[in-house]
C-alpha cells in the first residue's frame, strides 16, 4: 500500500510501503525519507529561481551592454559627421575666399597694369577741356591722381557688429597685403548685426559667416599665399614721377583741374565685370 503523509505535497517519486503494518522503527524511516523529500524538492526550486535570477541578471545586463555600444557607435558615427561637415565647410570658406581674394587681386593688378593707358585716355579728354600749356606737368598730375583713386578702390567690405570692428580692422590688416599694398579695405559698424557675425561684401559676392572663421579662413589662406606666391610684379612708381615736379607734391587735390581729372578718370575707369555685386 502507498501512505501519504502529508496531501499538500505532491512528489514526483511516491513514499510508502508495502507492509500492511509499519513498525515504529520503519515509520521512523518513512518520517525521514519524507522530510528528505521536501527539504530536496525546496532545494530543487531554490536552485531553480536562482538560476532564472542568473539567467535574467546576465539578460538585463547583456541588454545594457548591447544599448551602451549601440549609443557609443551612433555617438562616433555622429561626431564624425560633424567633424566632416565642419571640416567641408571650412574648405568651401577658405575656397570662397581664395576665388574672391584672386578676383580682387587680379582686379587691382589689371587697374595697375592700365594706369599708363588710362592716364594717357585721360590726358587727351582734359586737353580739350581745360587749357594746360605743361603737358608734362598735367600728365604727372593726371598720373598721380590715378594712382590714388586705384590705391582708394576697395575690393572687400566687412559689416560686423560695434564691438567687433577692432578685430575685423586685424583682419584687414592681414589682407591688406596680399591684395595690394595701398588697397582700399573696408570695416562697416552696423549695430543691427549680431555680435560675432560677419557679412563679407566683394565685388564678386557677398556670404555671411562668423568673424572668427572668417579671420581663421583669412590666416589659412594668407600662409598658402605665402608660400605659393611668387615674387611681385614692381609696383608703379608715382614717387617718381612726384620728385620730377616737386611742385605738385603740394598742390592742392580739390580745384578745377583737379576735378576734372577725376571725372575724366572715372568715366574712363573699368567697370566690374557683368553680374558682379556694386
Amino acid at each position: 500500500m502507498i501512505v501519504w503523509l502529508d496531501r499538500k505535497q505532491r512528489y514526483r517519486a511516491d513514499v510508502g510501503i508495502e507492509q500492511d503494518v509499519l513498525r515504529a522503527g520503519e515509520y521512523a524511516a518513512v518520517l525521514s525519507i519524507d522530510e528528505a523529500m521536501a527539504r530536496a524538492e525546496a532545494e530543487a526550486r531554490r536552485i531553480v529561481g536562482d538560476a532564472h535570477s542568473h539567467a535574467a541578471s546576465i539578460r538585463e545586463s547583456a541588454m545594457a551592454e548591447a544599448a551602451a555600444t549601440d549609443a557609443a557607435a551612433q555617438a562616433r558615427w555622429e561626431a564624425a559627421a560633424a567633424e566632416g561637415y565642419a571640416a567641408g565647410l571650412r574648405k568651401a570658406h577658405d575656397d570662397a575666399n581664395a576665388v574672391m581674394l584672386h578676383e580682387a587681386r587680379d582686379a587691382y593688378t589689371a587697374m595697375a597694369s592700365a594706369q599708363a593707358r588710362l592716364a594717357h585716355l585721360v590726358m587727351a579728354a582734359v586737353e580739350r577741356i581745360v587749357c594746360e600749356s605743361d603737358r608734362n606737368a598735367l600728365f604727372a598730375r593726371v598720373t598721380l591722381r590715378l594712382q590714388r583713386l586705384i590705391d582708394e578702390a576697395s575690393f572687400v567690405t566687412l559689416t560686423v557688429h560695434p564691438d567687433d570692428v577692432a578685430r575685423a580692422r586685424e583682419a584687414l590688416g592681414l589682407l591688406r597685403d596680399t591684395v595690394g599694398r595701398h588697397a582700399a579695405l573696408d570695416v562697416v559698424s552696423d549695430a543691427n548685426a549680431p555680435v560675432g557675425s560677419c557679412r563679407c561684401e566683394w565685388d564678386n559676392g557677398v556670404f555671411v559667416t562668423s568673424l572668427d572663421e572668417e579671420m581663421a579662413s583669412l590666416r589659412r589662406l594668407l600662409e598658402r599665399e605665402r608660400m605659393a606666391a611668387p615674387d611681385p610684379a614692381p609696383a608703379y612708381d608715382v614717387e617718381q614721377h612726384a620728385a620730377q615736379y616737386p611742385d605738385l607734391n603740394d598742390a592742392p587735390i580739390e580745384g578745377t583741374i583737379e576735378d576734372t581729372i577725376e571725372g575724366t578718370i572715372e568715366d574712363y575707369a573699368p567697370q566690374p565685370a557683368y553680374g558682379a555685386a556694386a
